[in-house]
C-alpha cells in the first residue's frame, strides 16, 4: 500500500519487516509464502522480536550455491504484458506457466477478492522473478537466527524442494520441514485448513509453557 520506489534491494524488505516486528512490541509469528518466505527468514536475522518463522515454499539458497530455479524468459514476457497494460495476463502467466495451475484453478482464483490485489501489485512481478532465484544467505547468518523456523512444502513439490529445505535447516538452530500431503504451491487456496493445522501445531510446539 506504500507504493513502489525507483531503487530496490531485498535486504530493505528484511529491515522493513524487522522494524514492524519491533514496533509491535510483543511476540511475533512471521509467515511468508513464496517470495515472502526468504524475506521472513531474512527479517529474523535482523531482530529478536520475531518469535518464530513459517516459510511456505520459499527460502534462501546457501551462499555459493546455484540459483534455486531457472525462470527462462518469463520476466521479459510478463514485462511485455505489463507494458501493454495487460495485468491480468501478467498475473495469469505466473500462475499458469510458473506455478502450474490449470485453467479451472485459474478461473476459481479470479473469483477471489485477492485477485484484484494481485493485479494492483503486478508491476513488481518481473523484479521479484529475477530476484528470487538469486536470494542467498550465508550459513553463519542462518545460524544466528534464534527463532524456531518451519519450512512448509507441498507434497507435490517435495522431490524438487526437499533437498534445498534440508540444507537450509541444517544451518538453523531450531528448524523443521513439514510436507502438506497432496498439495502444491497454492495450499493457501487449495487446502487452507490443512495448512492452518500445520501452522497451529508449530506455534503451539514452540510456545513456552507458562507456569501457575
Amino acid at each position: 500500500m506504500s507504493g513502489d520506489g525507483d531503487t530496490y534491494d531485498i535486504e530493505l524488505e528484511y529491515d522493513d519487516i524487522a522494524a514492524v516486528a519491533e514496533a509491535i512490541g510483543q511476540e511475533v509469528t512471521l509467515l511468508g509464502h513464496s517470495y515472502g518466505g526468504p524475506i521472513a527468514i531474512g527479517a529474523a536475522t535482523r531482530t529478536d522480536a520475531i518469535a518464530r518463522v513459517i516459510a511456505h515454499e520459499g527460502w534462501p539458497s546457501l551462499s555459493g550455491s546455484p540459483p534455486s530455479y531457472e525462470i527462462g524468459d518469463a520476466a521479459e514476457r510478463i514485462q511485455t504484458l505489463l507494458d501493454s497494460d495487460d495485468r491480468d495476463g501478467a498475473v495469469t502467466l505466473v500462475f499458469r506457466d510458473l506455478v502450474g495451475l490449470d485453467e479451472a484453478q485459474l478461473a476459481e482464483m479470479r473469483t477471489q477478492p485477492f485477485w484484484q490485489a494481485r493485479l494492483a501489485a503486478a508491476a513488481t512481478l518481473p523484479r521479484e522473478l529475477r530476484t528470487e532465484p538469486t536470494i542467498h544467505m550465508a550459513p553463519a547468518d542462518l545460524a544466528a537466527i534464534a527463532a524456531p523456523v518451519l519450512l512448509v512444502i507441498g507434497g507435490q513439490n517435495e522431490s524438487a524442494l526437499r533437498h534445498g529445505a534440508d540444507q537450509v535447516c541444517s544451518h538453523l538452530r531450531d528448524a523443521r520441514v513439514h510436507a502438506l500431503v497432496g498439495q502444491g504451491h497454492m495450499a493457501f487456496d487449495t487446502a487452507p485448513d490443512l495448512l492452518a493445522s500445520a501452522i497451529t501445531a508449530f506455534v503451539e510446539a514452540t510456545t513456552p509453557s507458562v507456569g501457575p
